[in-house]
């Protein structure tokens, strides 16, 4: 049986790159992939060119309102909507990117598992014009704690299993979370599940002024961005958050399994004590990031 894949995608004035995306993805014959597409208000032709494909069978156009909810909202509309569906993986898509052949191909030997999983791959840099310039960094199991900090799975590469959308989909219904869905799928599976690094060259990531969020390749950037974060607890929130929703949503035997004693930890100290505990530890897992360890 061949796996079944959601791809979740918002667009949002994509029309300048989005049909050499979907190109790339409907070339893909290695799984057996659905589409999920929400445009988030564009005023440009997305949403005619949206019109032009819907007409294929495994596209869905959701959410026609043309309401701007804004990147974070926008694909946390996409994972409720797909947490109802039947499947084996979701992958999170940008508008602008071009995916290879190969995207999938990884899953073909992964076996299926009951916790929440995060598999992750490399990407080619490219420009506006797609031209290469450089790749992202090599991916390395990282220790759990550098998830309280910084996201080192690239959302546009990353893929997650059932159990993981799950998880998510009712942790967006008890909490509003203040970063990306790719960071707190990234949490989750760090903090409660399995995370596997990938080193293949997944997709052509394509960096241009337009770009959400983009790629930052100095690793000084990304320490002094991690530190920022500690410093400010914006981290500290959204680990509360989702430590919350583990402890109560979770049966007894999957908290255990899942790190229960560390939630528990996380619900006893206060909210100062934890601040104290992340500031002590991000001097650590900042040279961690600086140096790759």
């Amino acid at each position: 049986m061949s796996v079944r894949i959601i791809i979740a995608l918002s667009t949002f004035n994509g029309a300048k790159y989005l049909p050499e995306q979907l190109e790339s993805i409907r070339s893909i014959q290695s799984v057996d992939w659905r589409l999920f597409i929400r445009d988030d208000g564009s005023s440009d032709g997305t949403v005619d060119l949206l019109k032009s494909i819907s007409s294929d069978p495994r596209i869905t156009i959701l959410d026609n309102s043309g309401i701007h909810l804004g990147v974070k909202n926008s694909y946390s509309s996409l994972i409720l909507r797909a947490s109802e569906e039947t499947f084996d993986f979701l992958a999170f898509s940008d508008q602008d990117d071009i995916w290879l052949s190969n995207r999938f191909d990884f899953l073909t030997h992964v076996a299926v598992s009951e916790f929440p999983v995060i598999h992750y791959g490399r990407a080619l840099l490219v420009n506006a014009s797609g031209q290469p310039i450089g790749t992202t960094r090599k991916n390395v199991l990282r220790p759990q704690i550098s998830s309280l900090y910084q996201n080192f799975a690239i959302g546009c590469a990353t893929v997650v299993n059932k159990p993981l959308v799950e998880h998510f989909a009712l942790l967006l219904l008890k909490a509003d979370i203040p970063v990306l869905h790719d960071w707190v799928a990234y949490c989750i599976a760090a903090e409660y599940g399995l995370v596997f690094p990938h080193n293949e060259i997944w997709l052509k990531y394509r960096q241009h002024d337009s770009n959400d969020t983009g790629y930052t390749k100095s690793k000084v950037t990304r320490m002094t961005k991690a530190l920022c974060r500690v410093k400010k607890g914006q981290r500290n929130l959204t680990a509360l958050r989702i430590a919350e929703y583990i402890s109560s949503s979770f049966s007894p035997n999957l908290r255990e399994i899942f790190g229960g004693g560390k939630v528990r930890h996380w619900r006893k100290v206060s909210l100062i004590s934890q601040n104290q505990l992340l500031v002590r530890k991000g001097i650590w897992v900042a040279f961690v990031i600086l140096f790759g360890i």
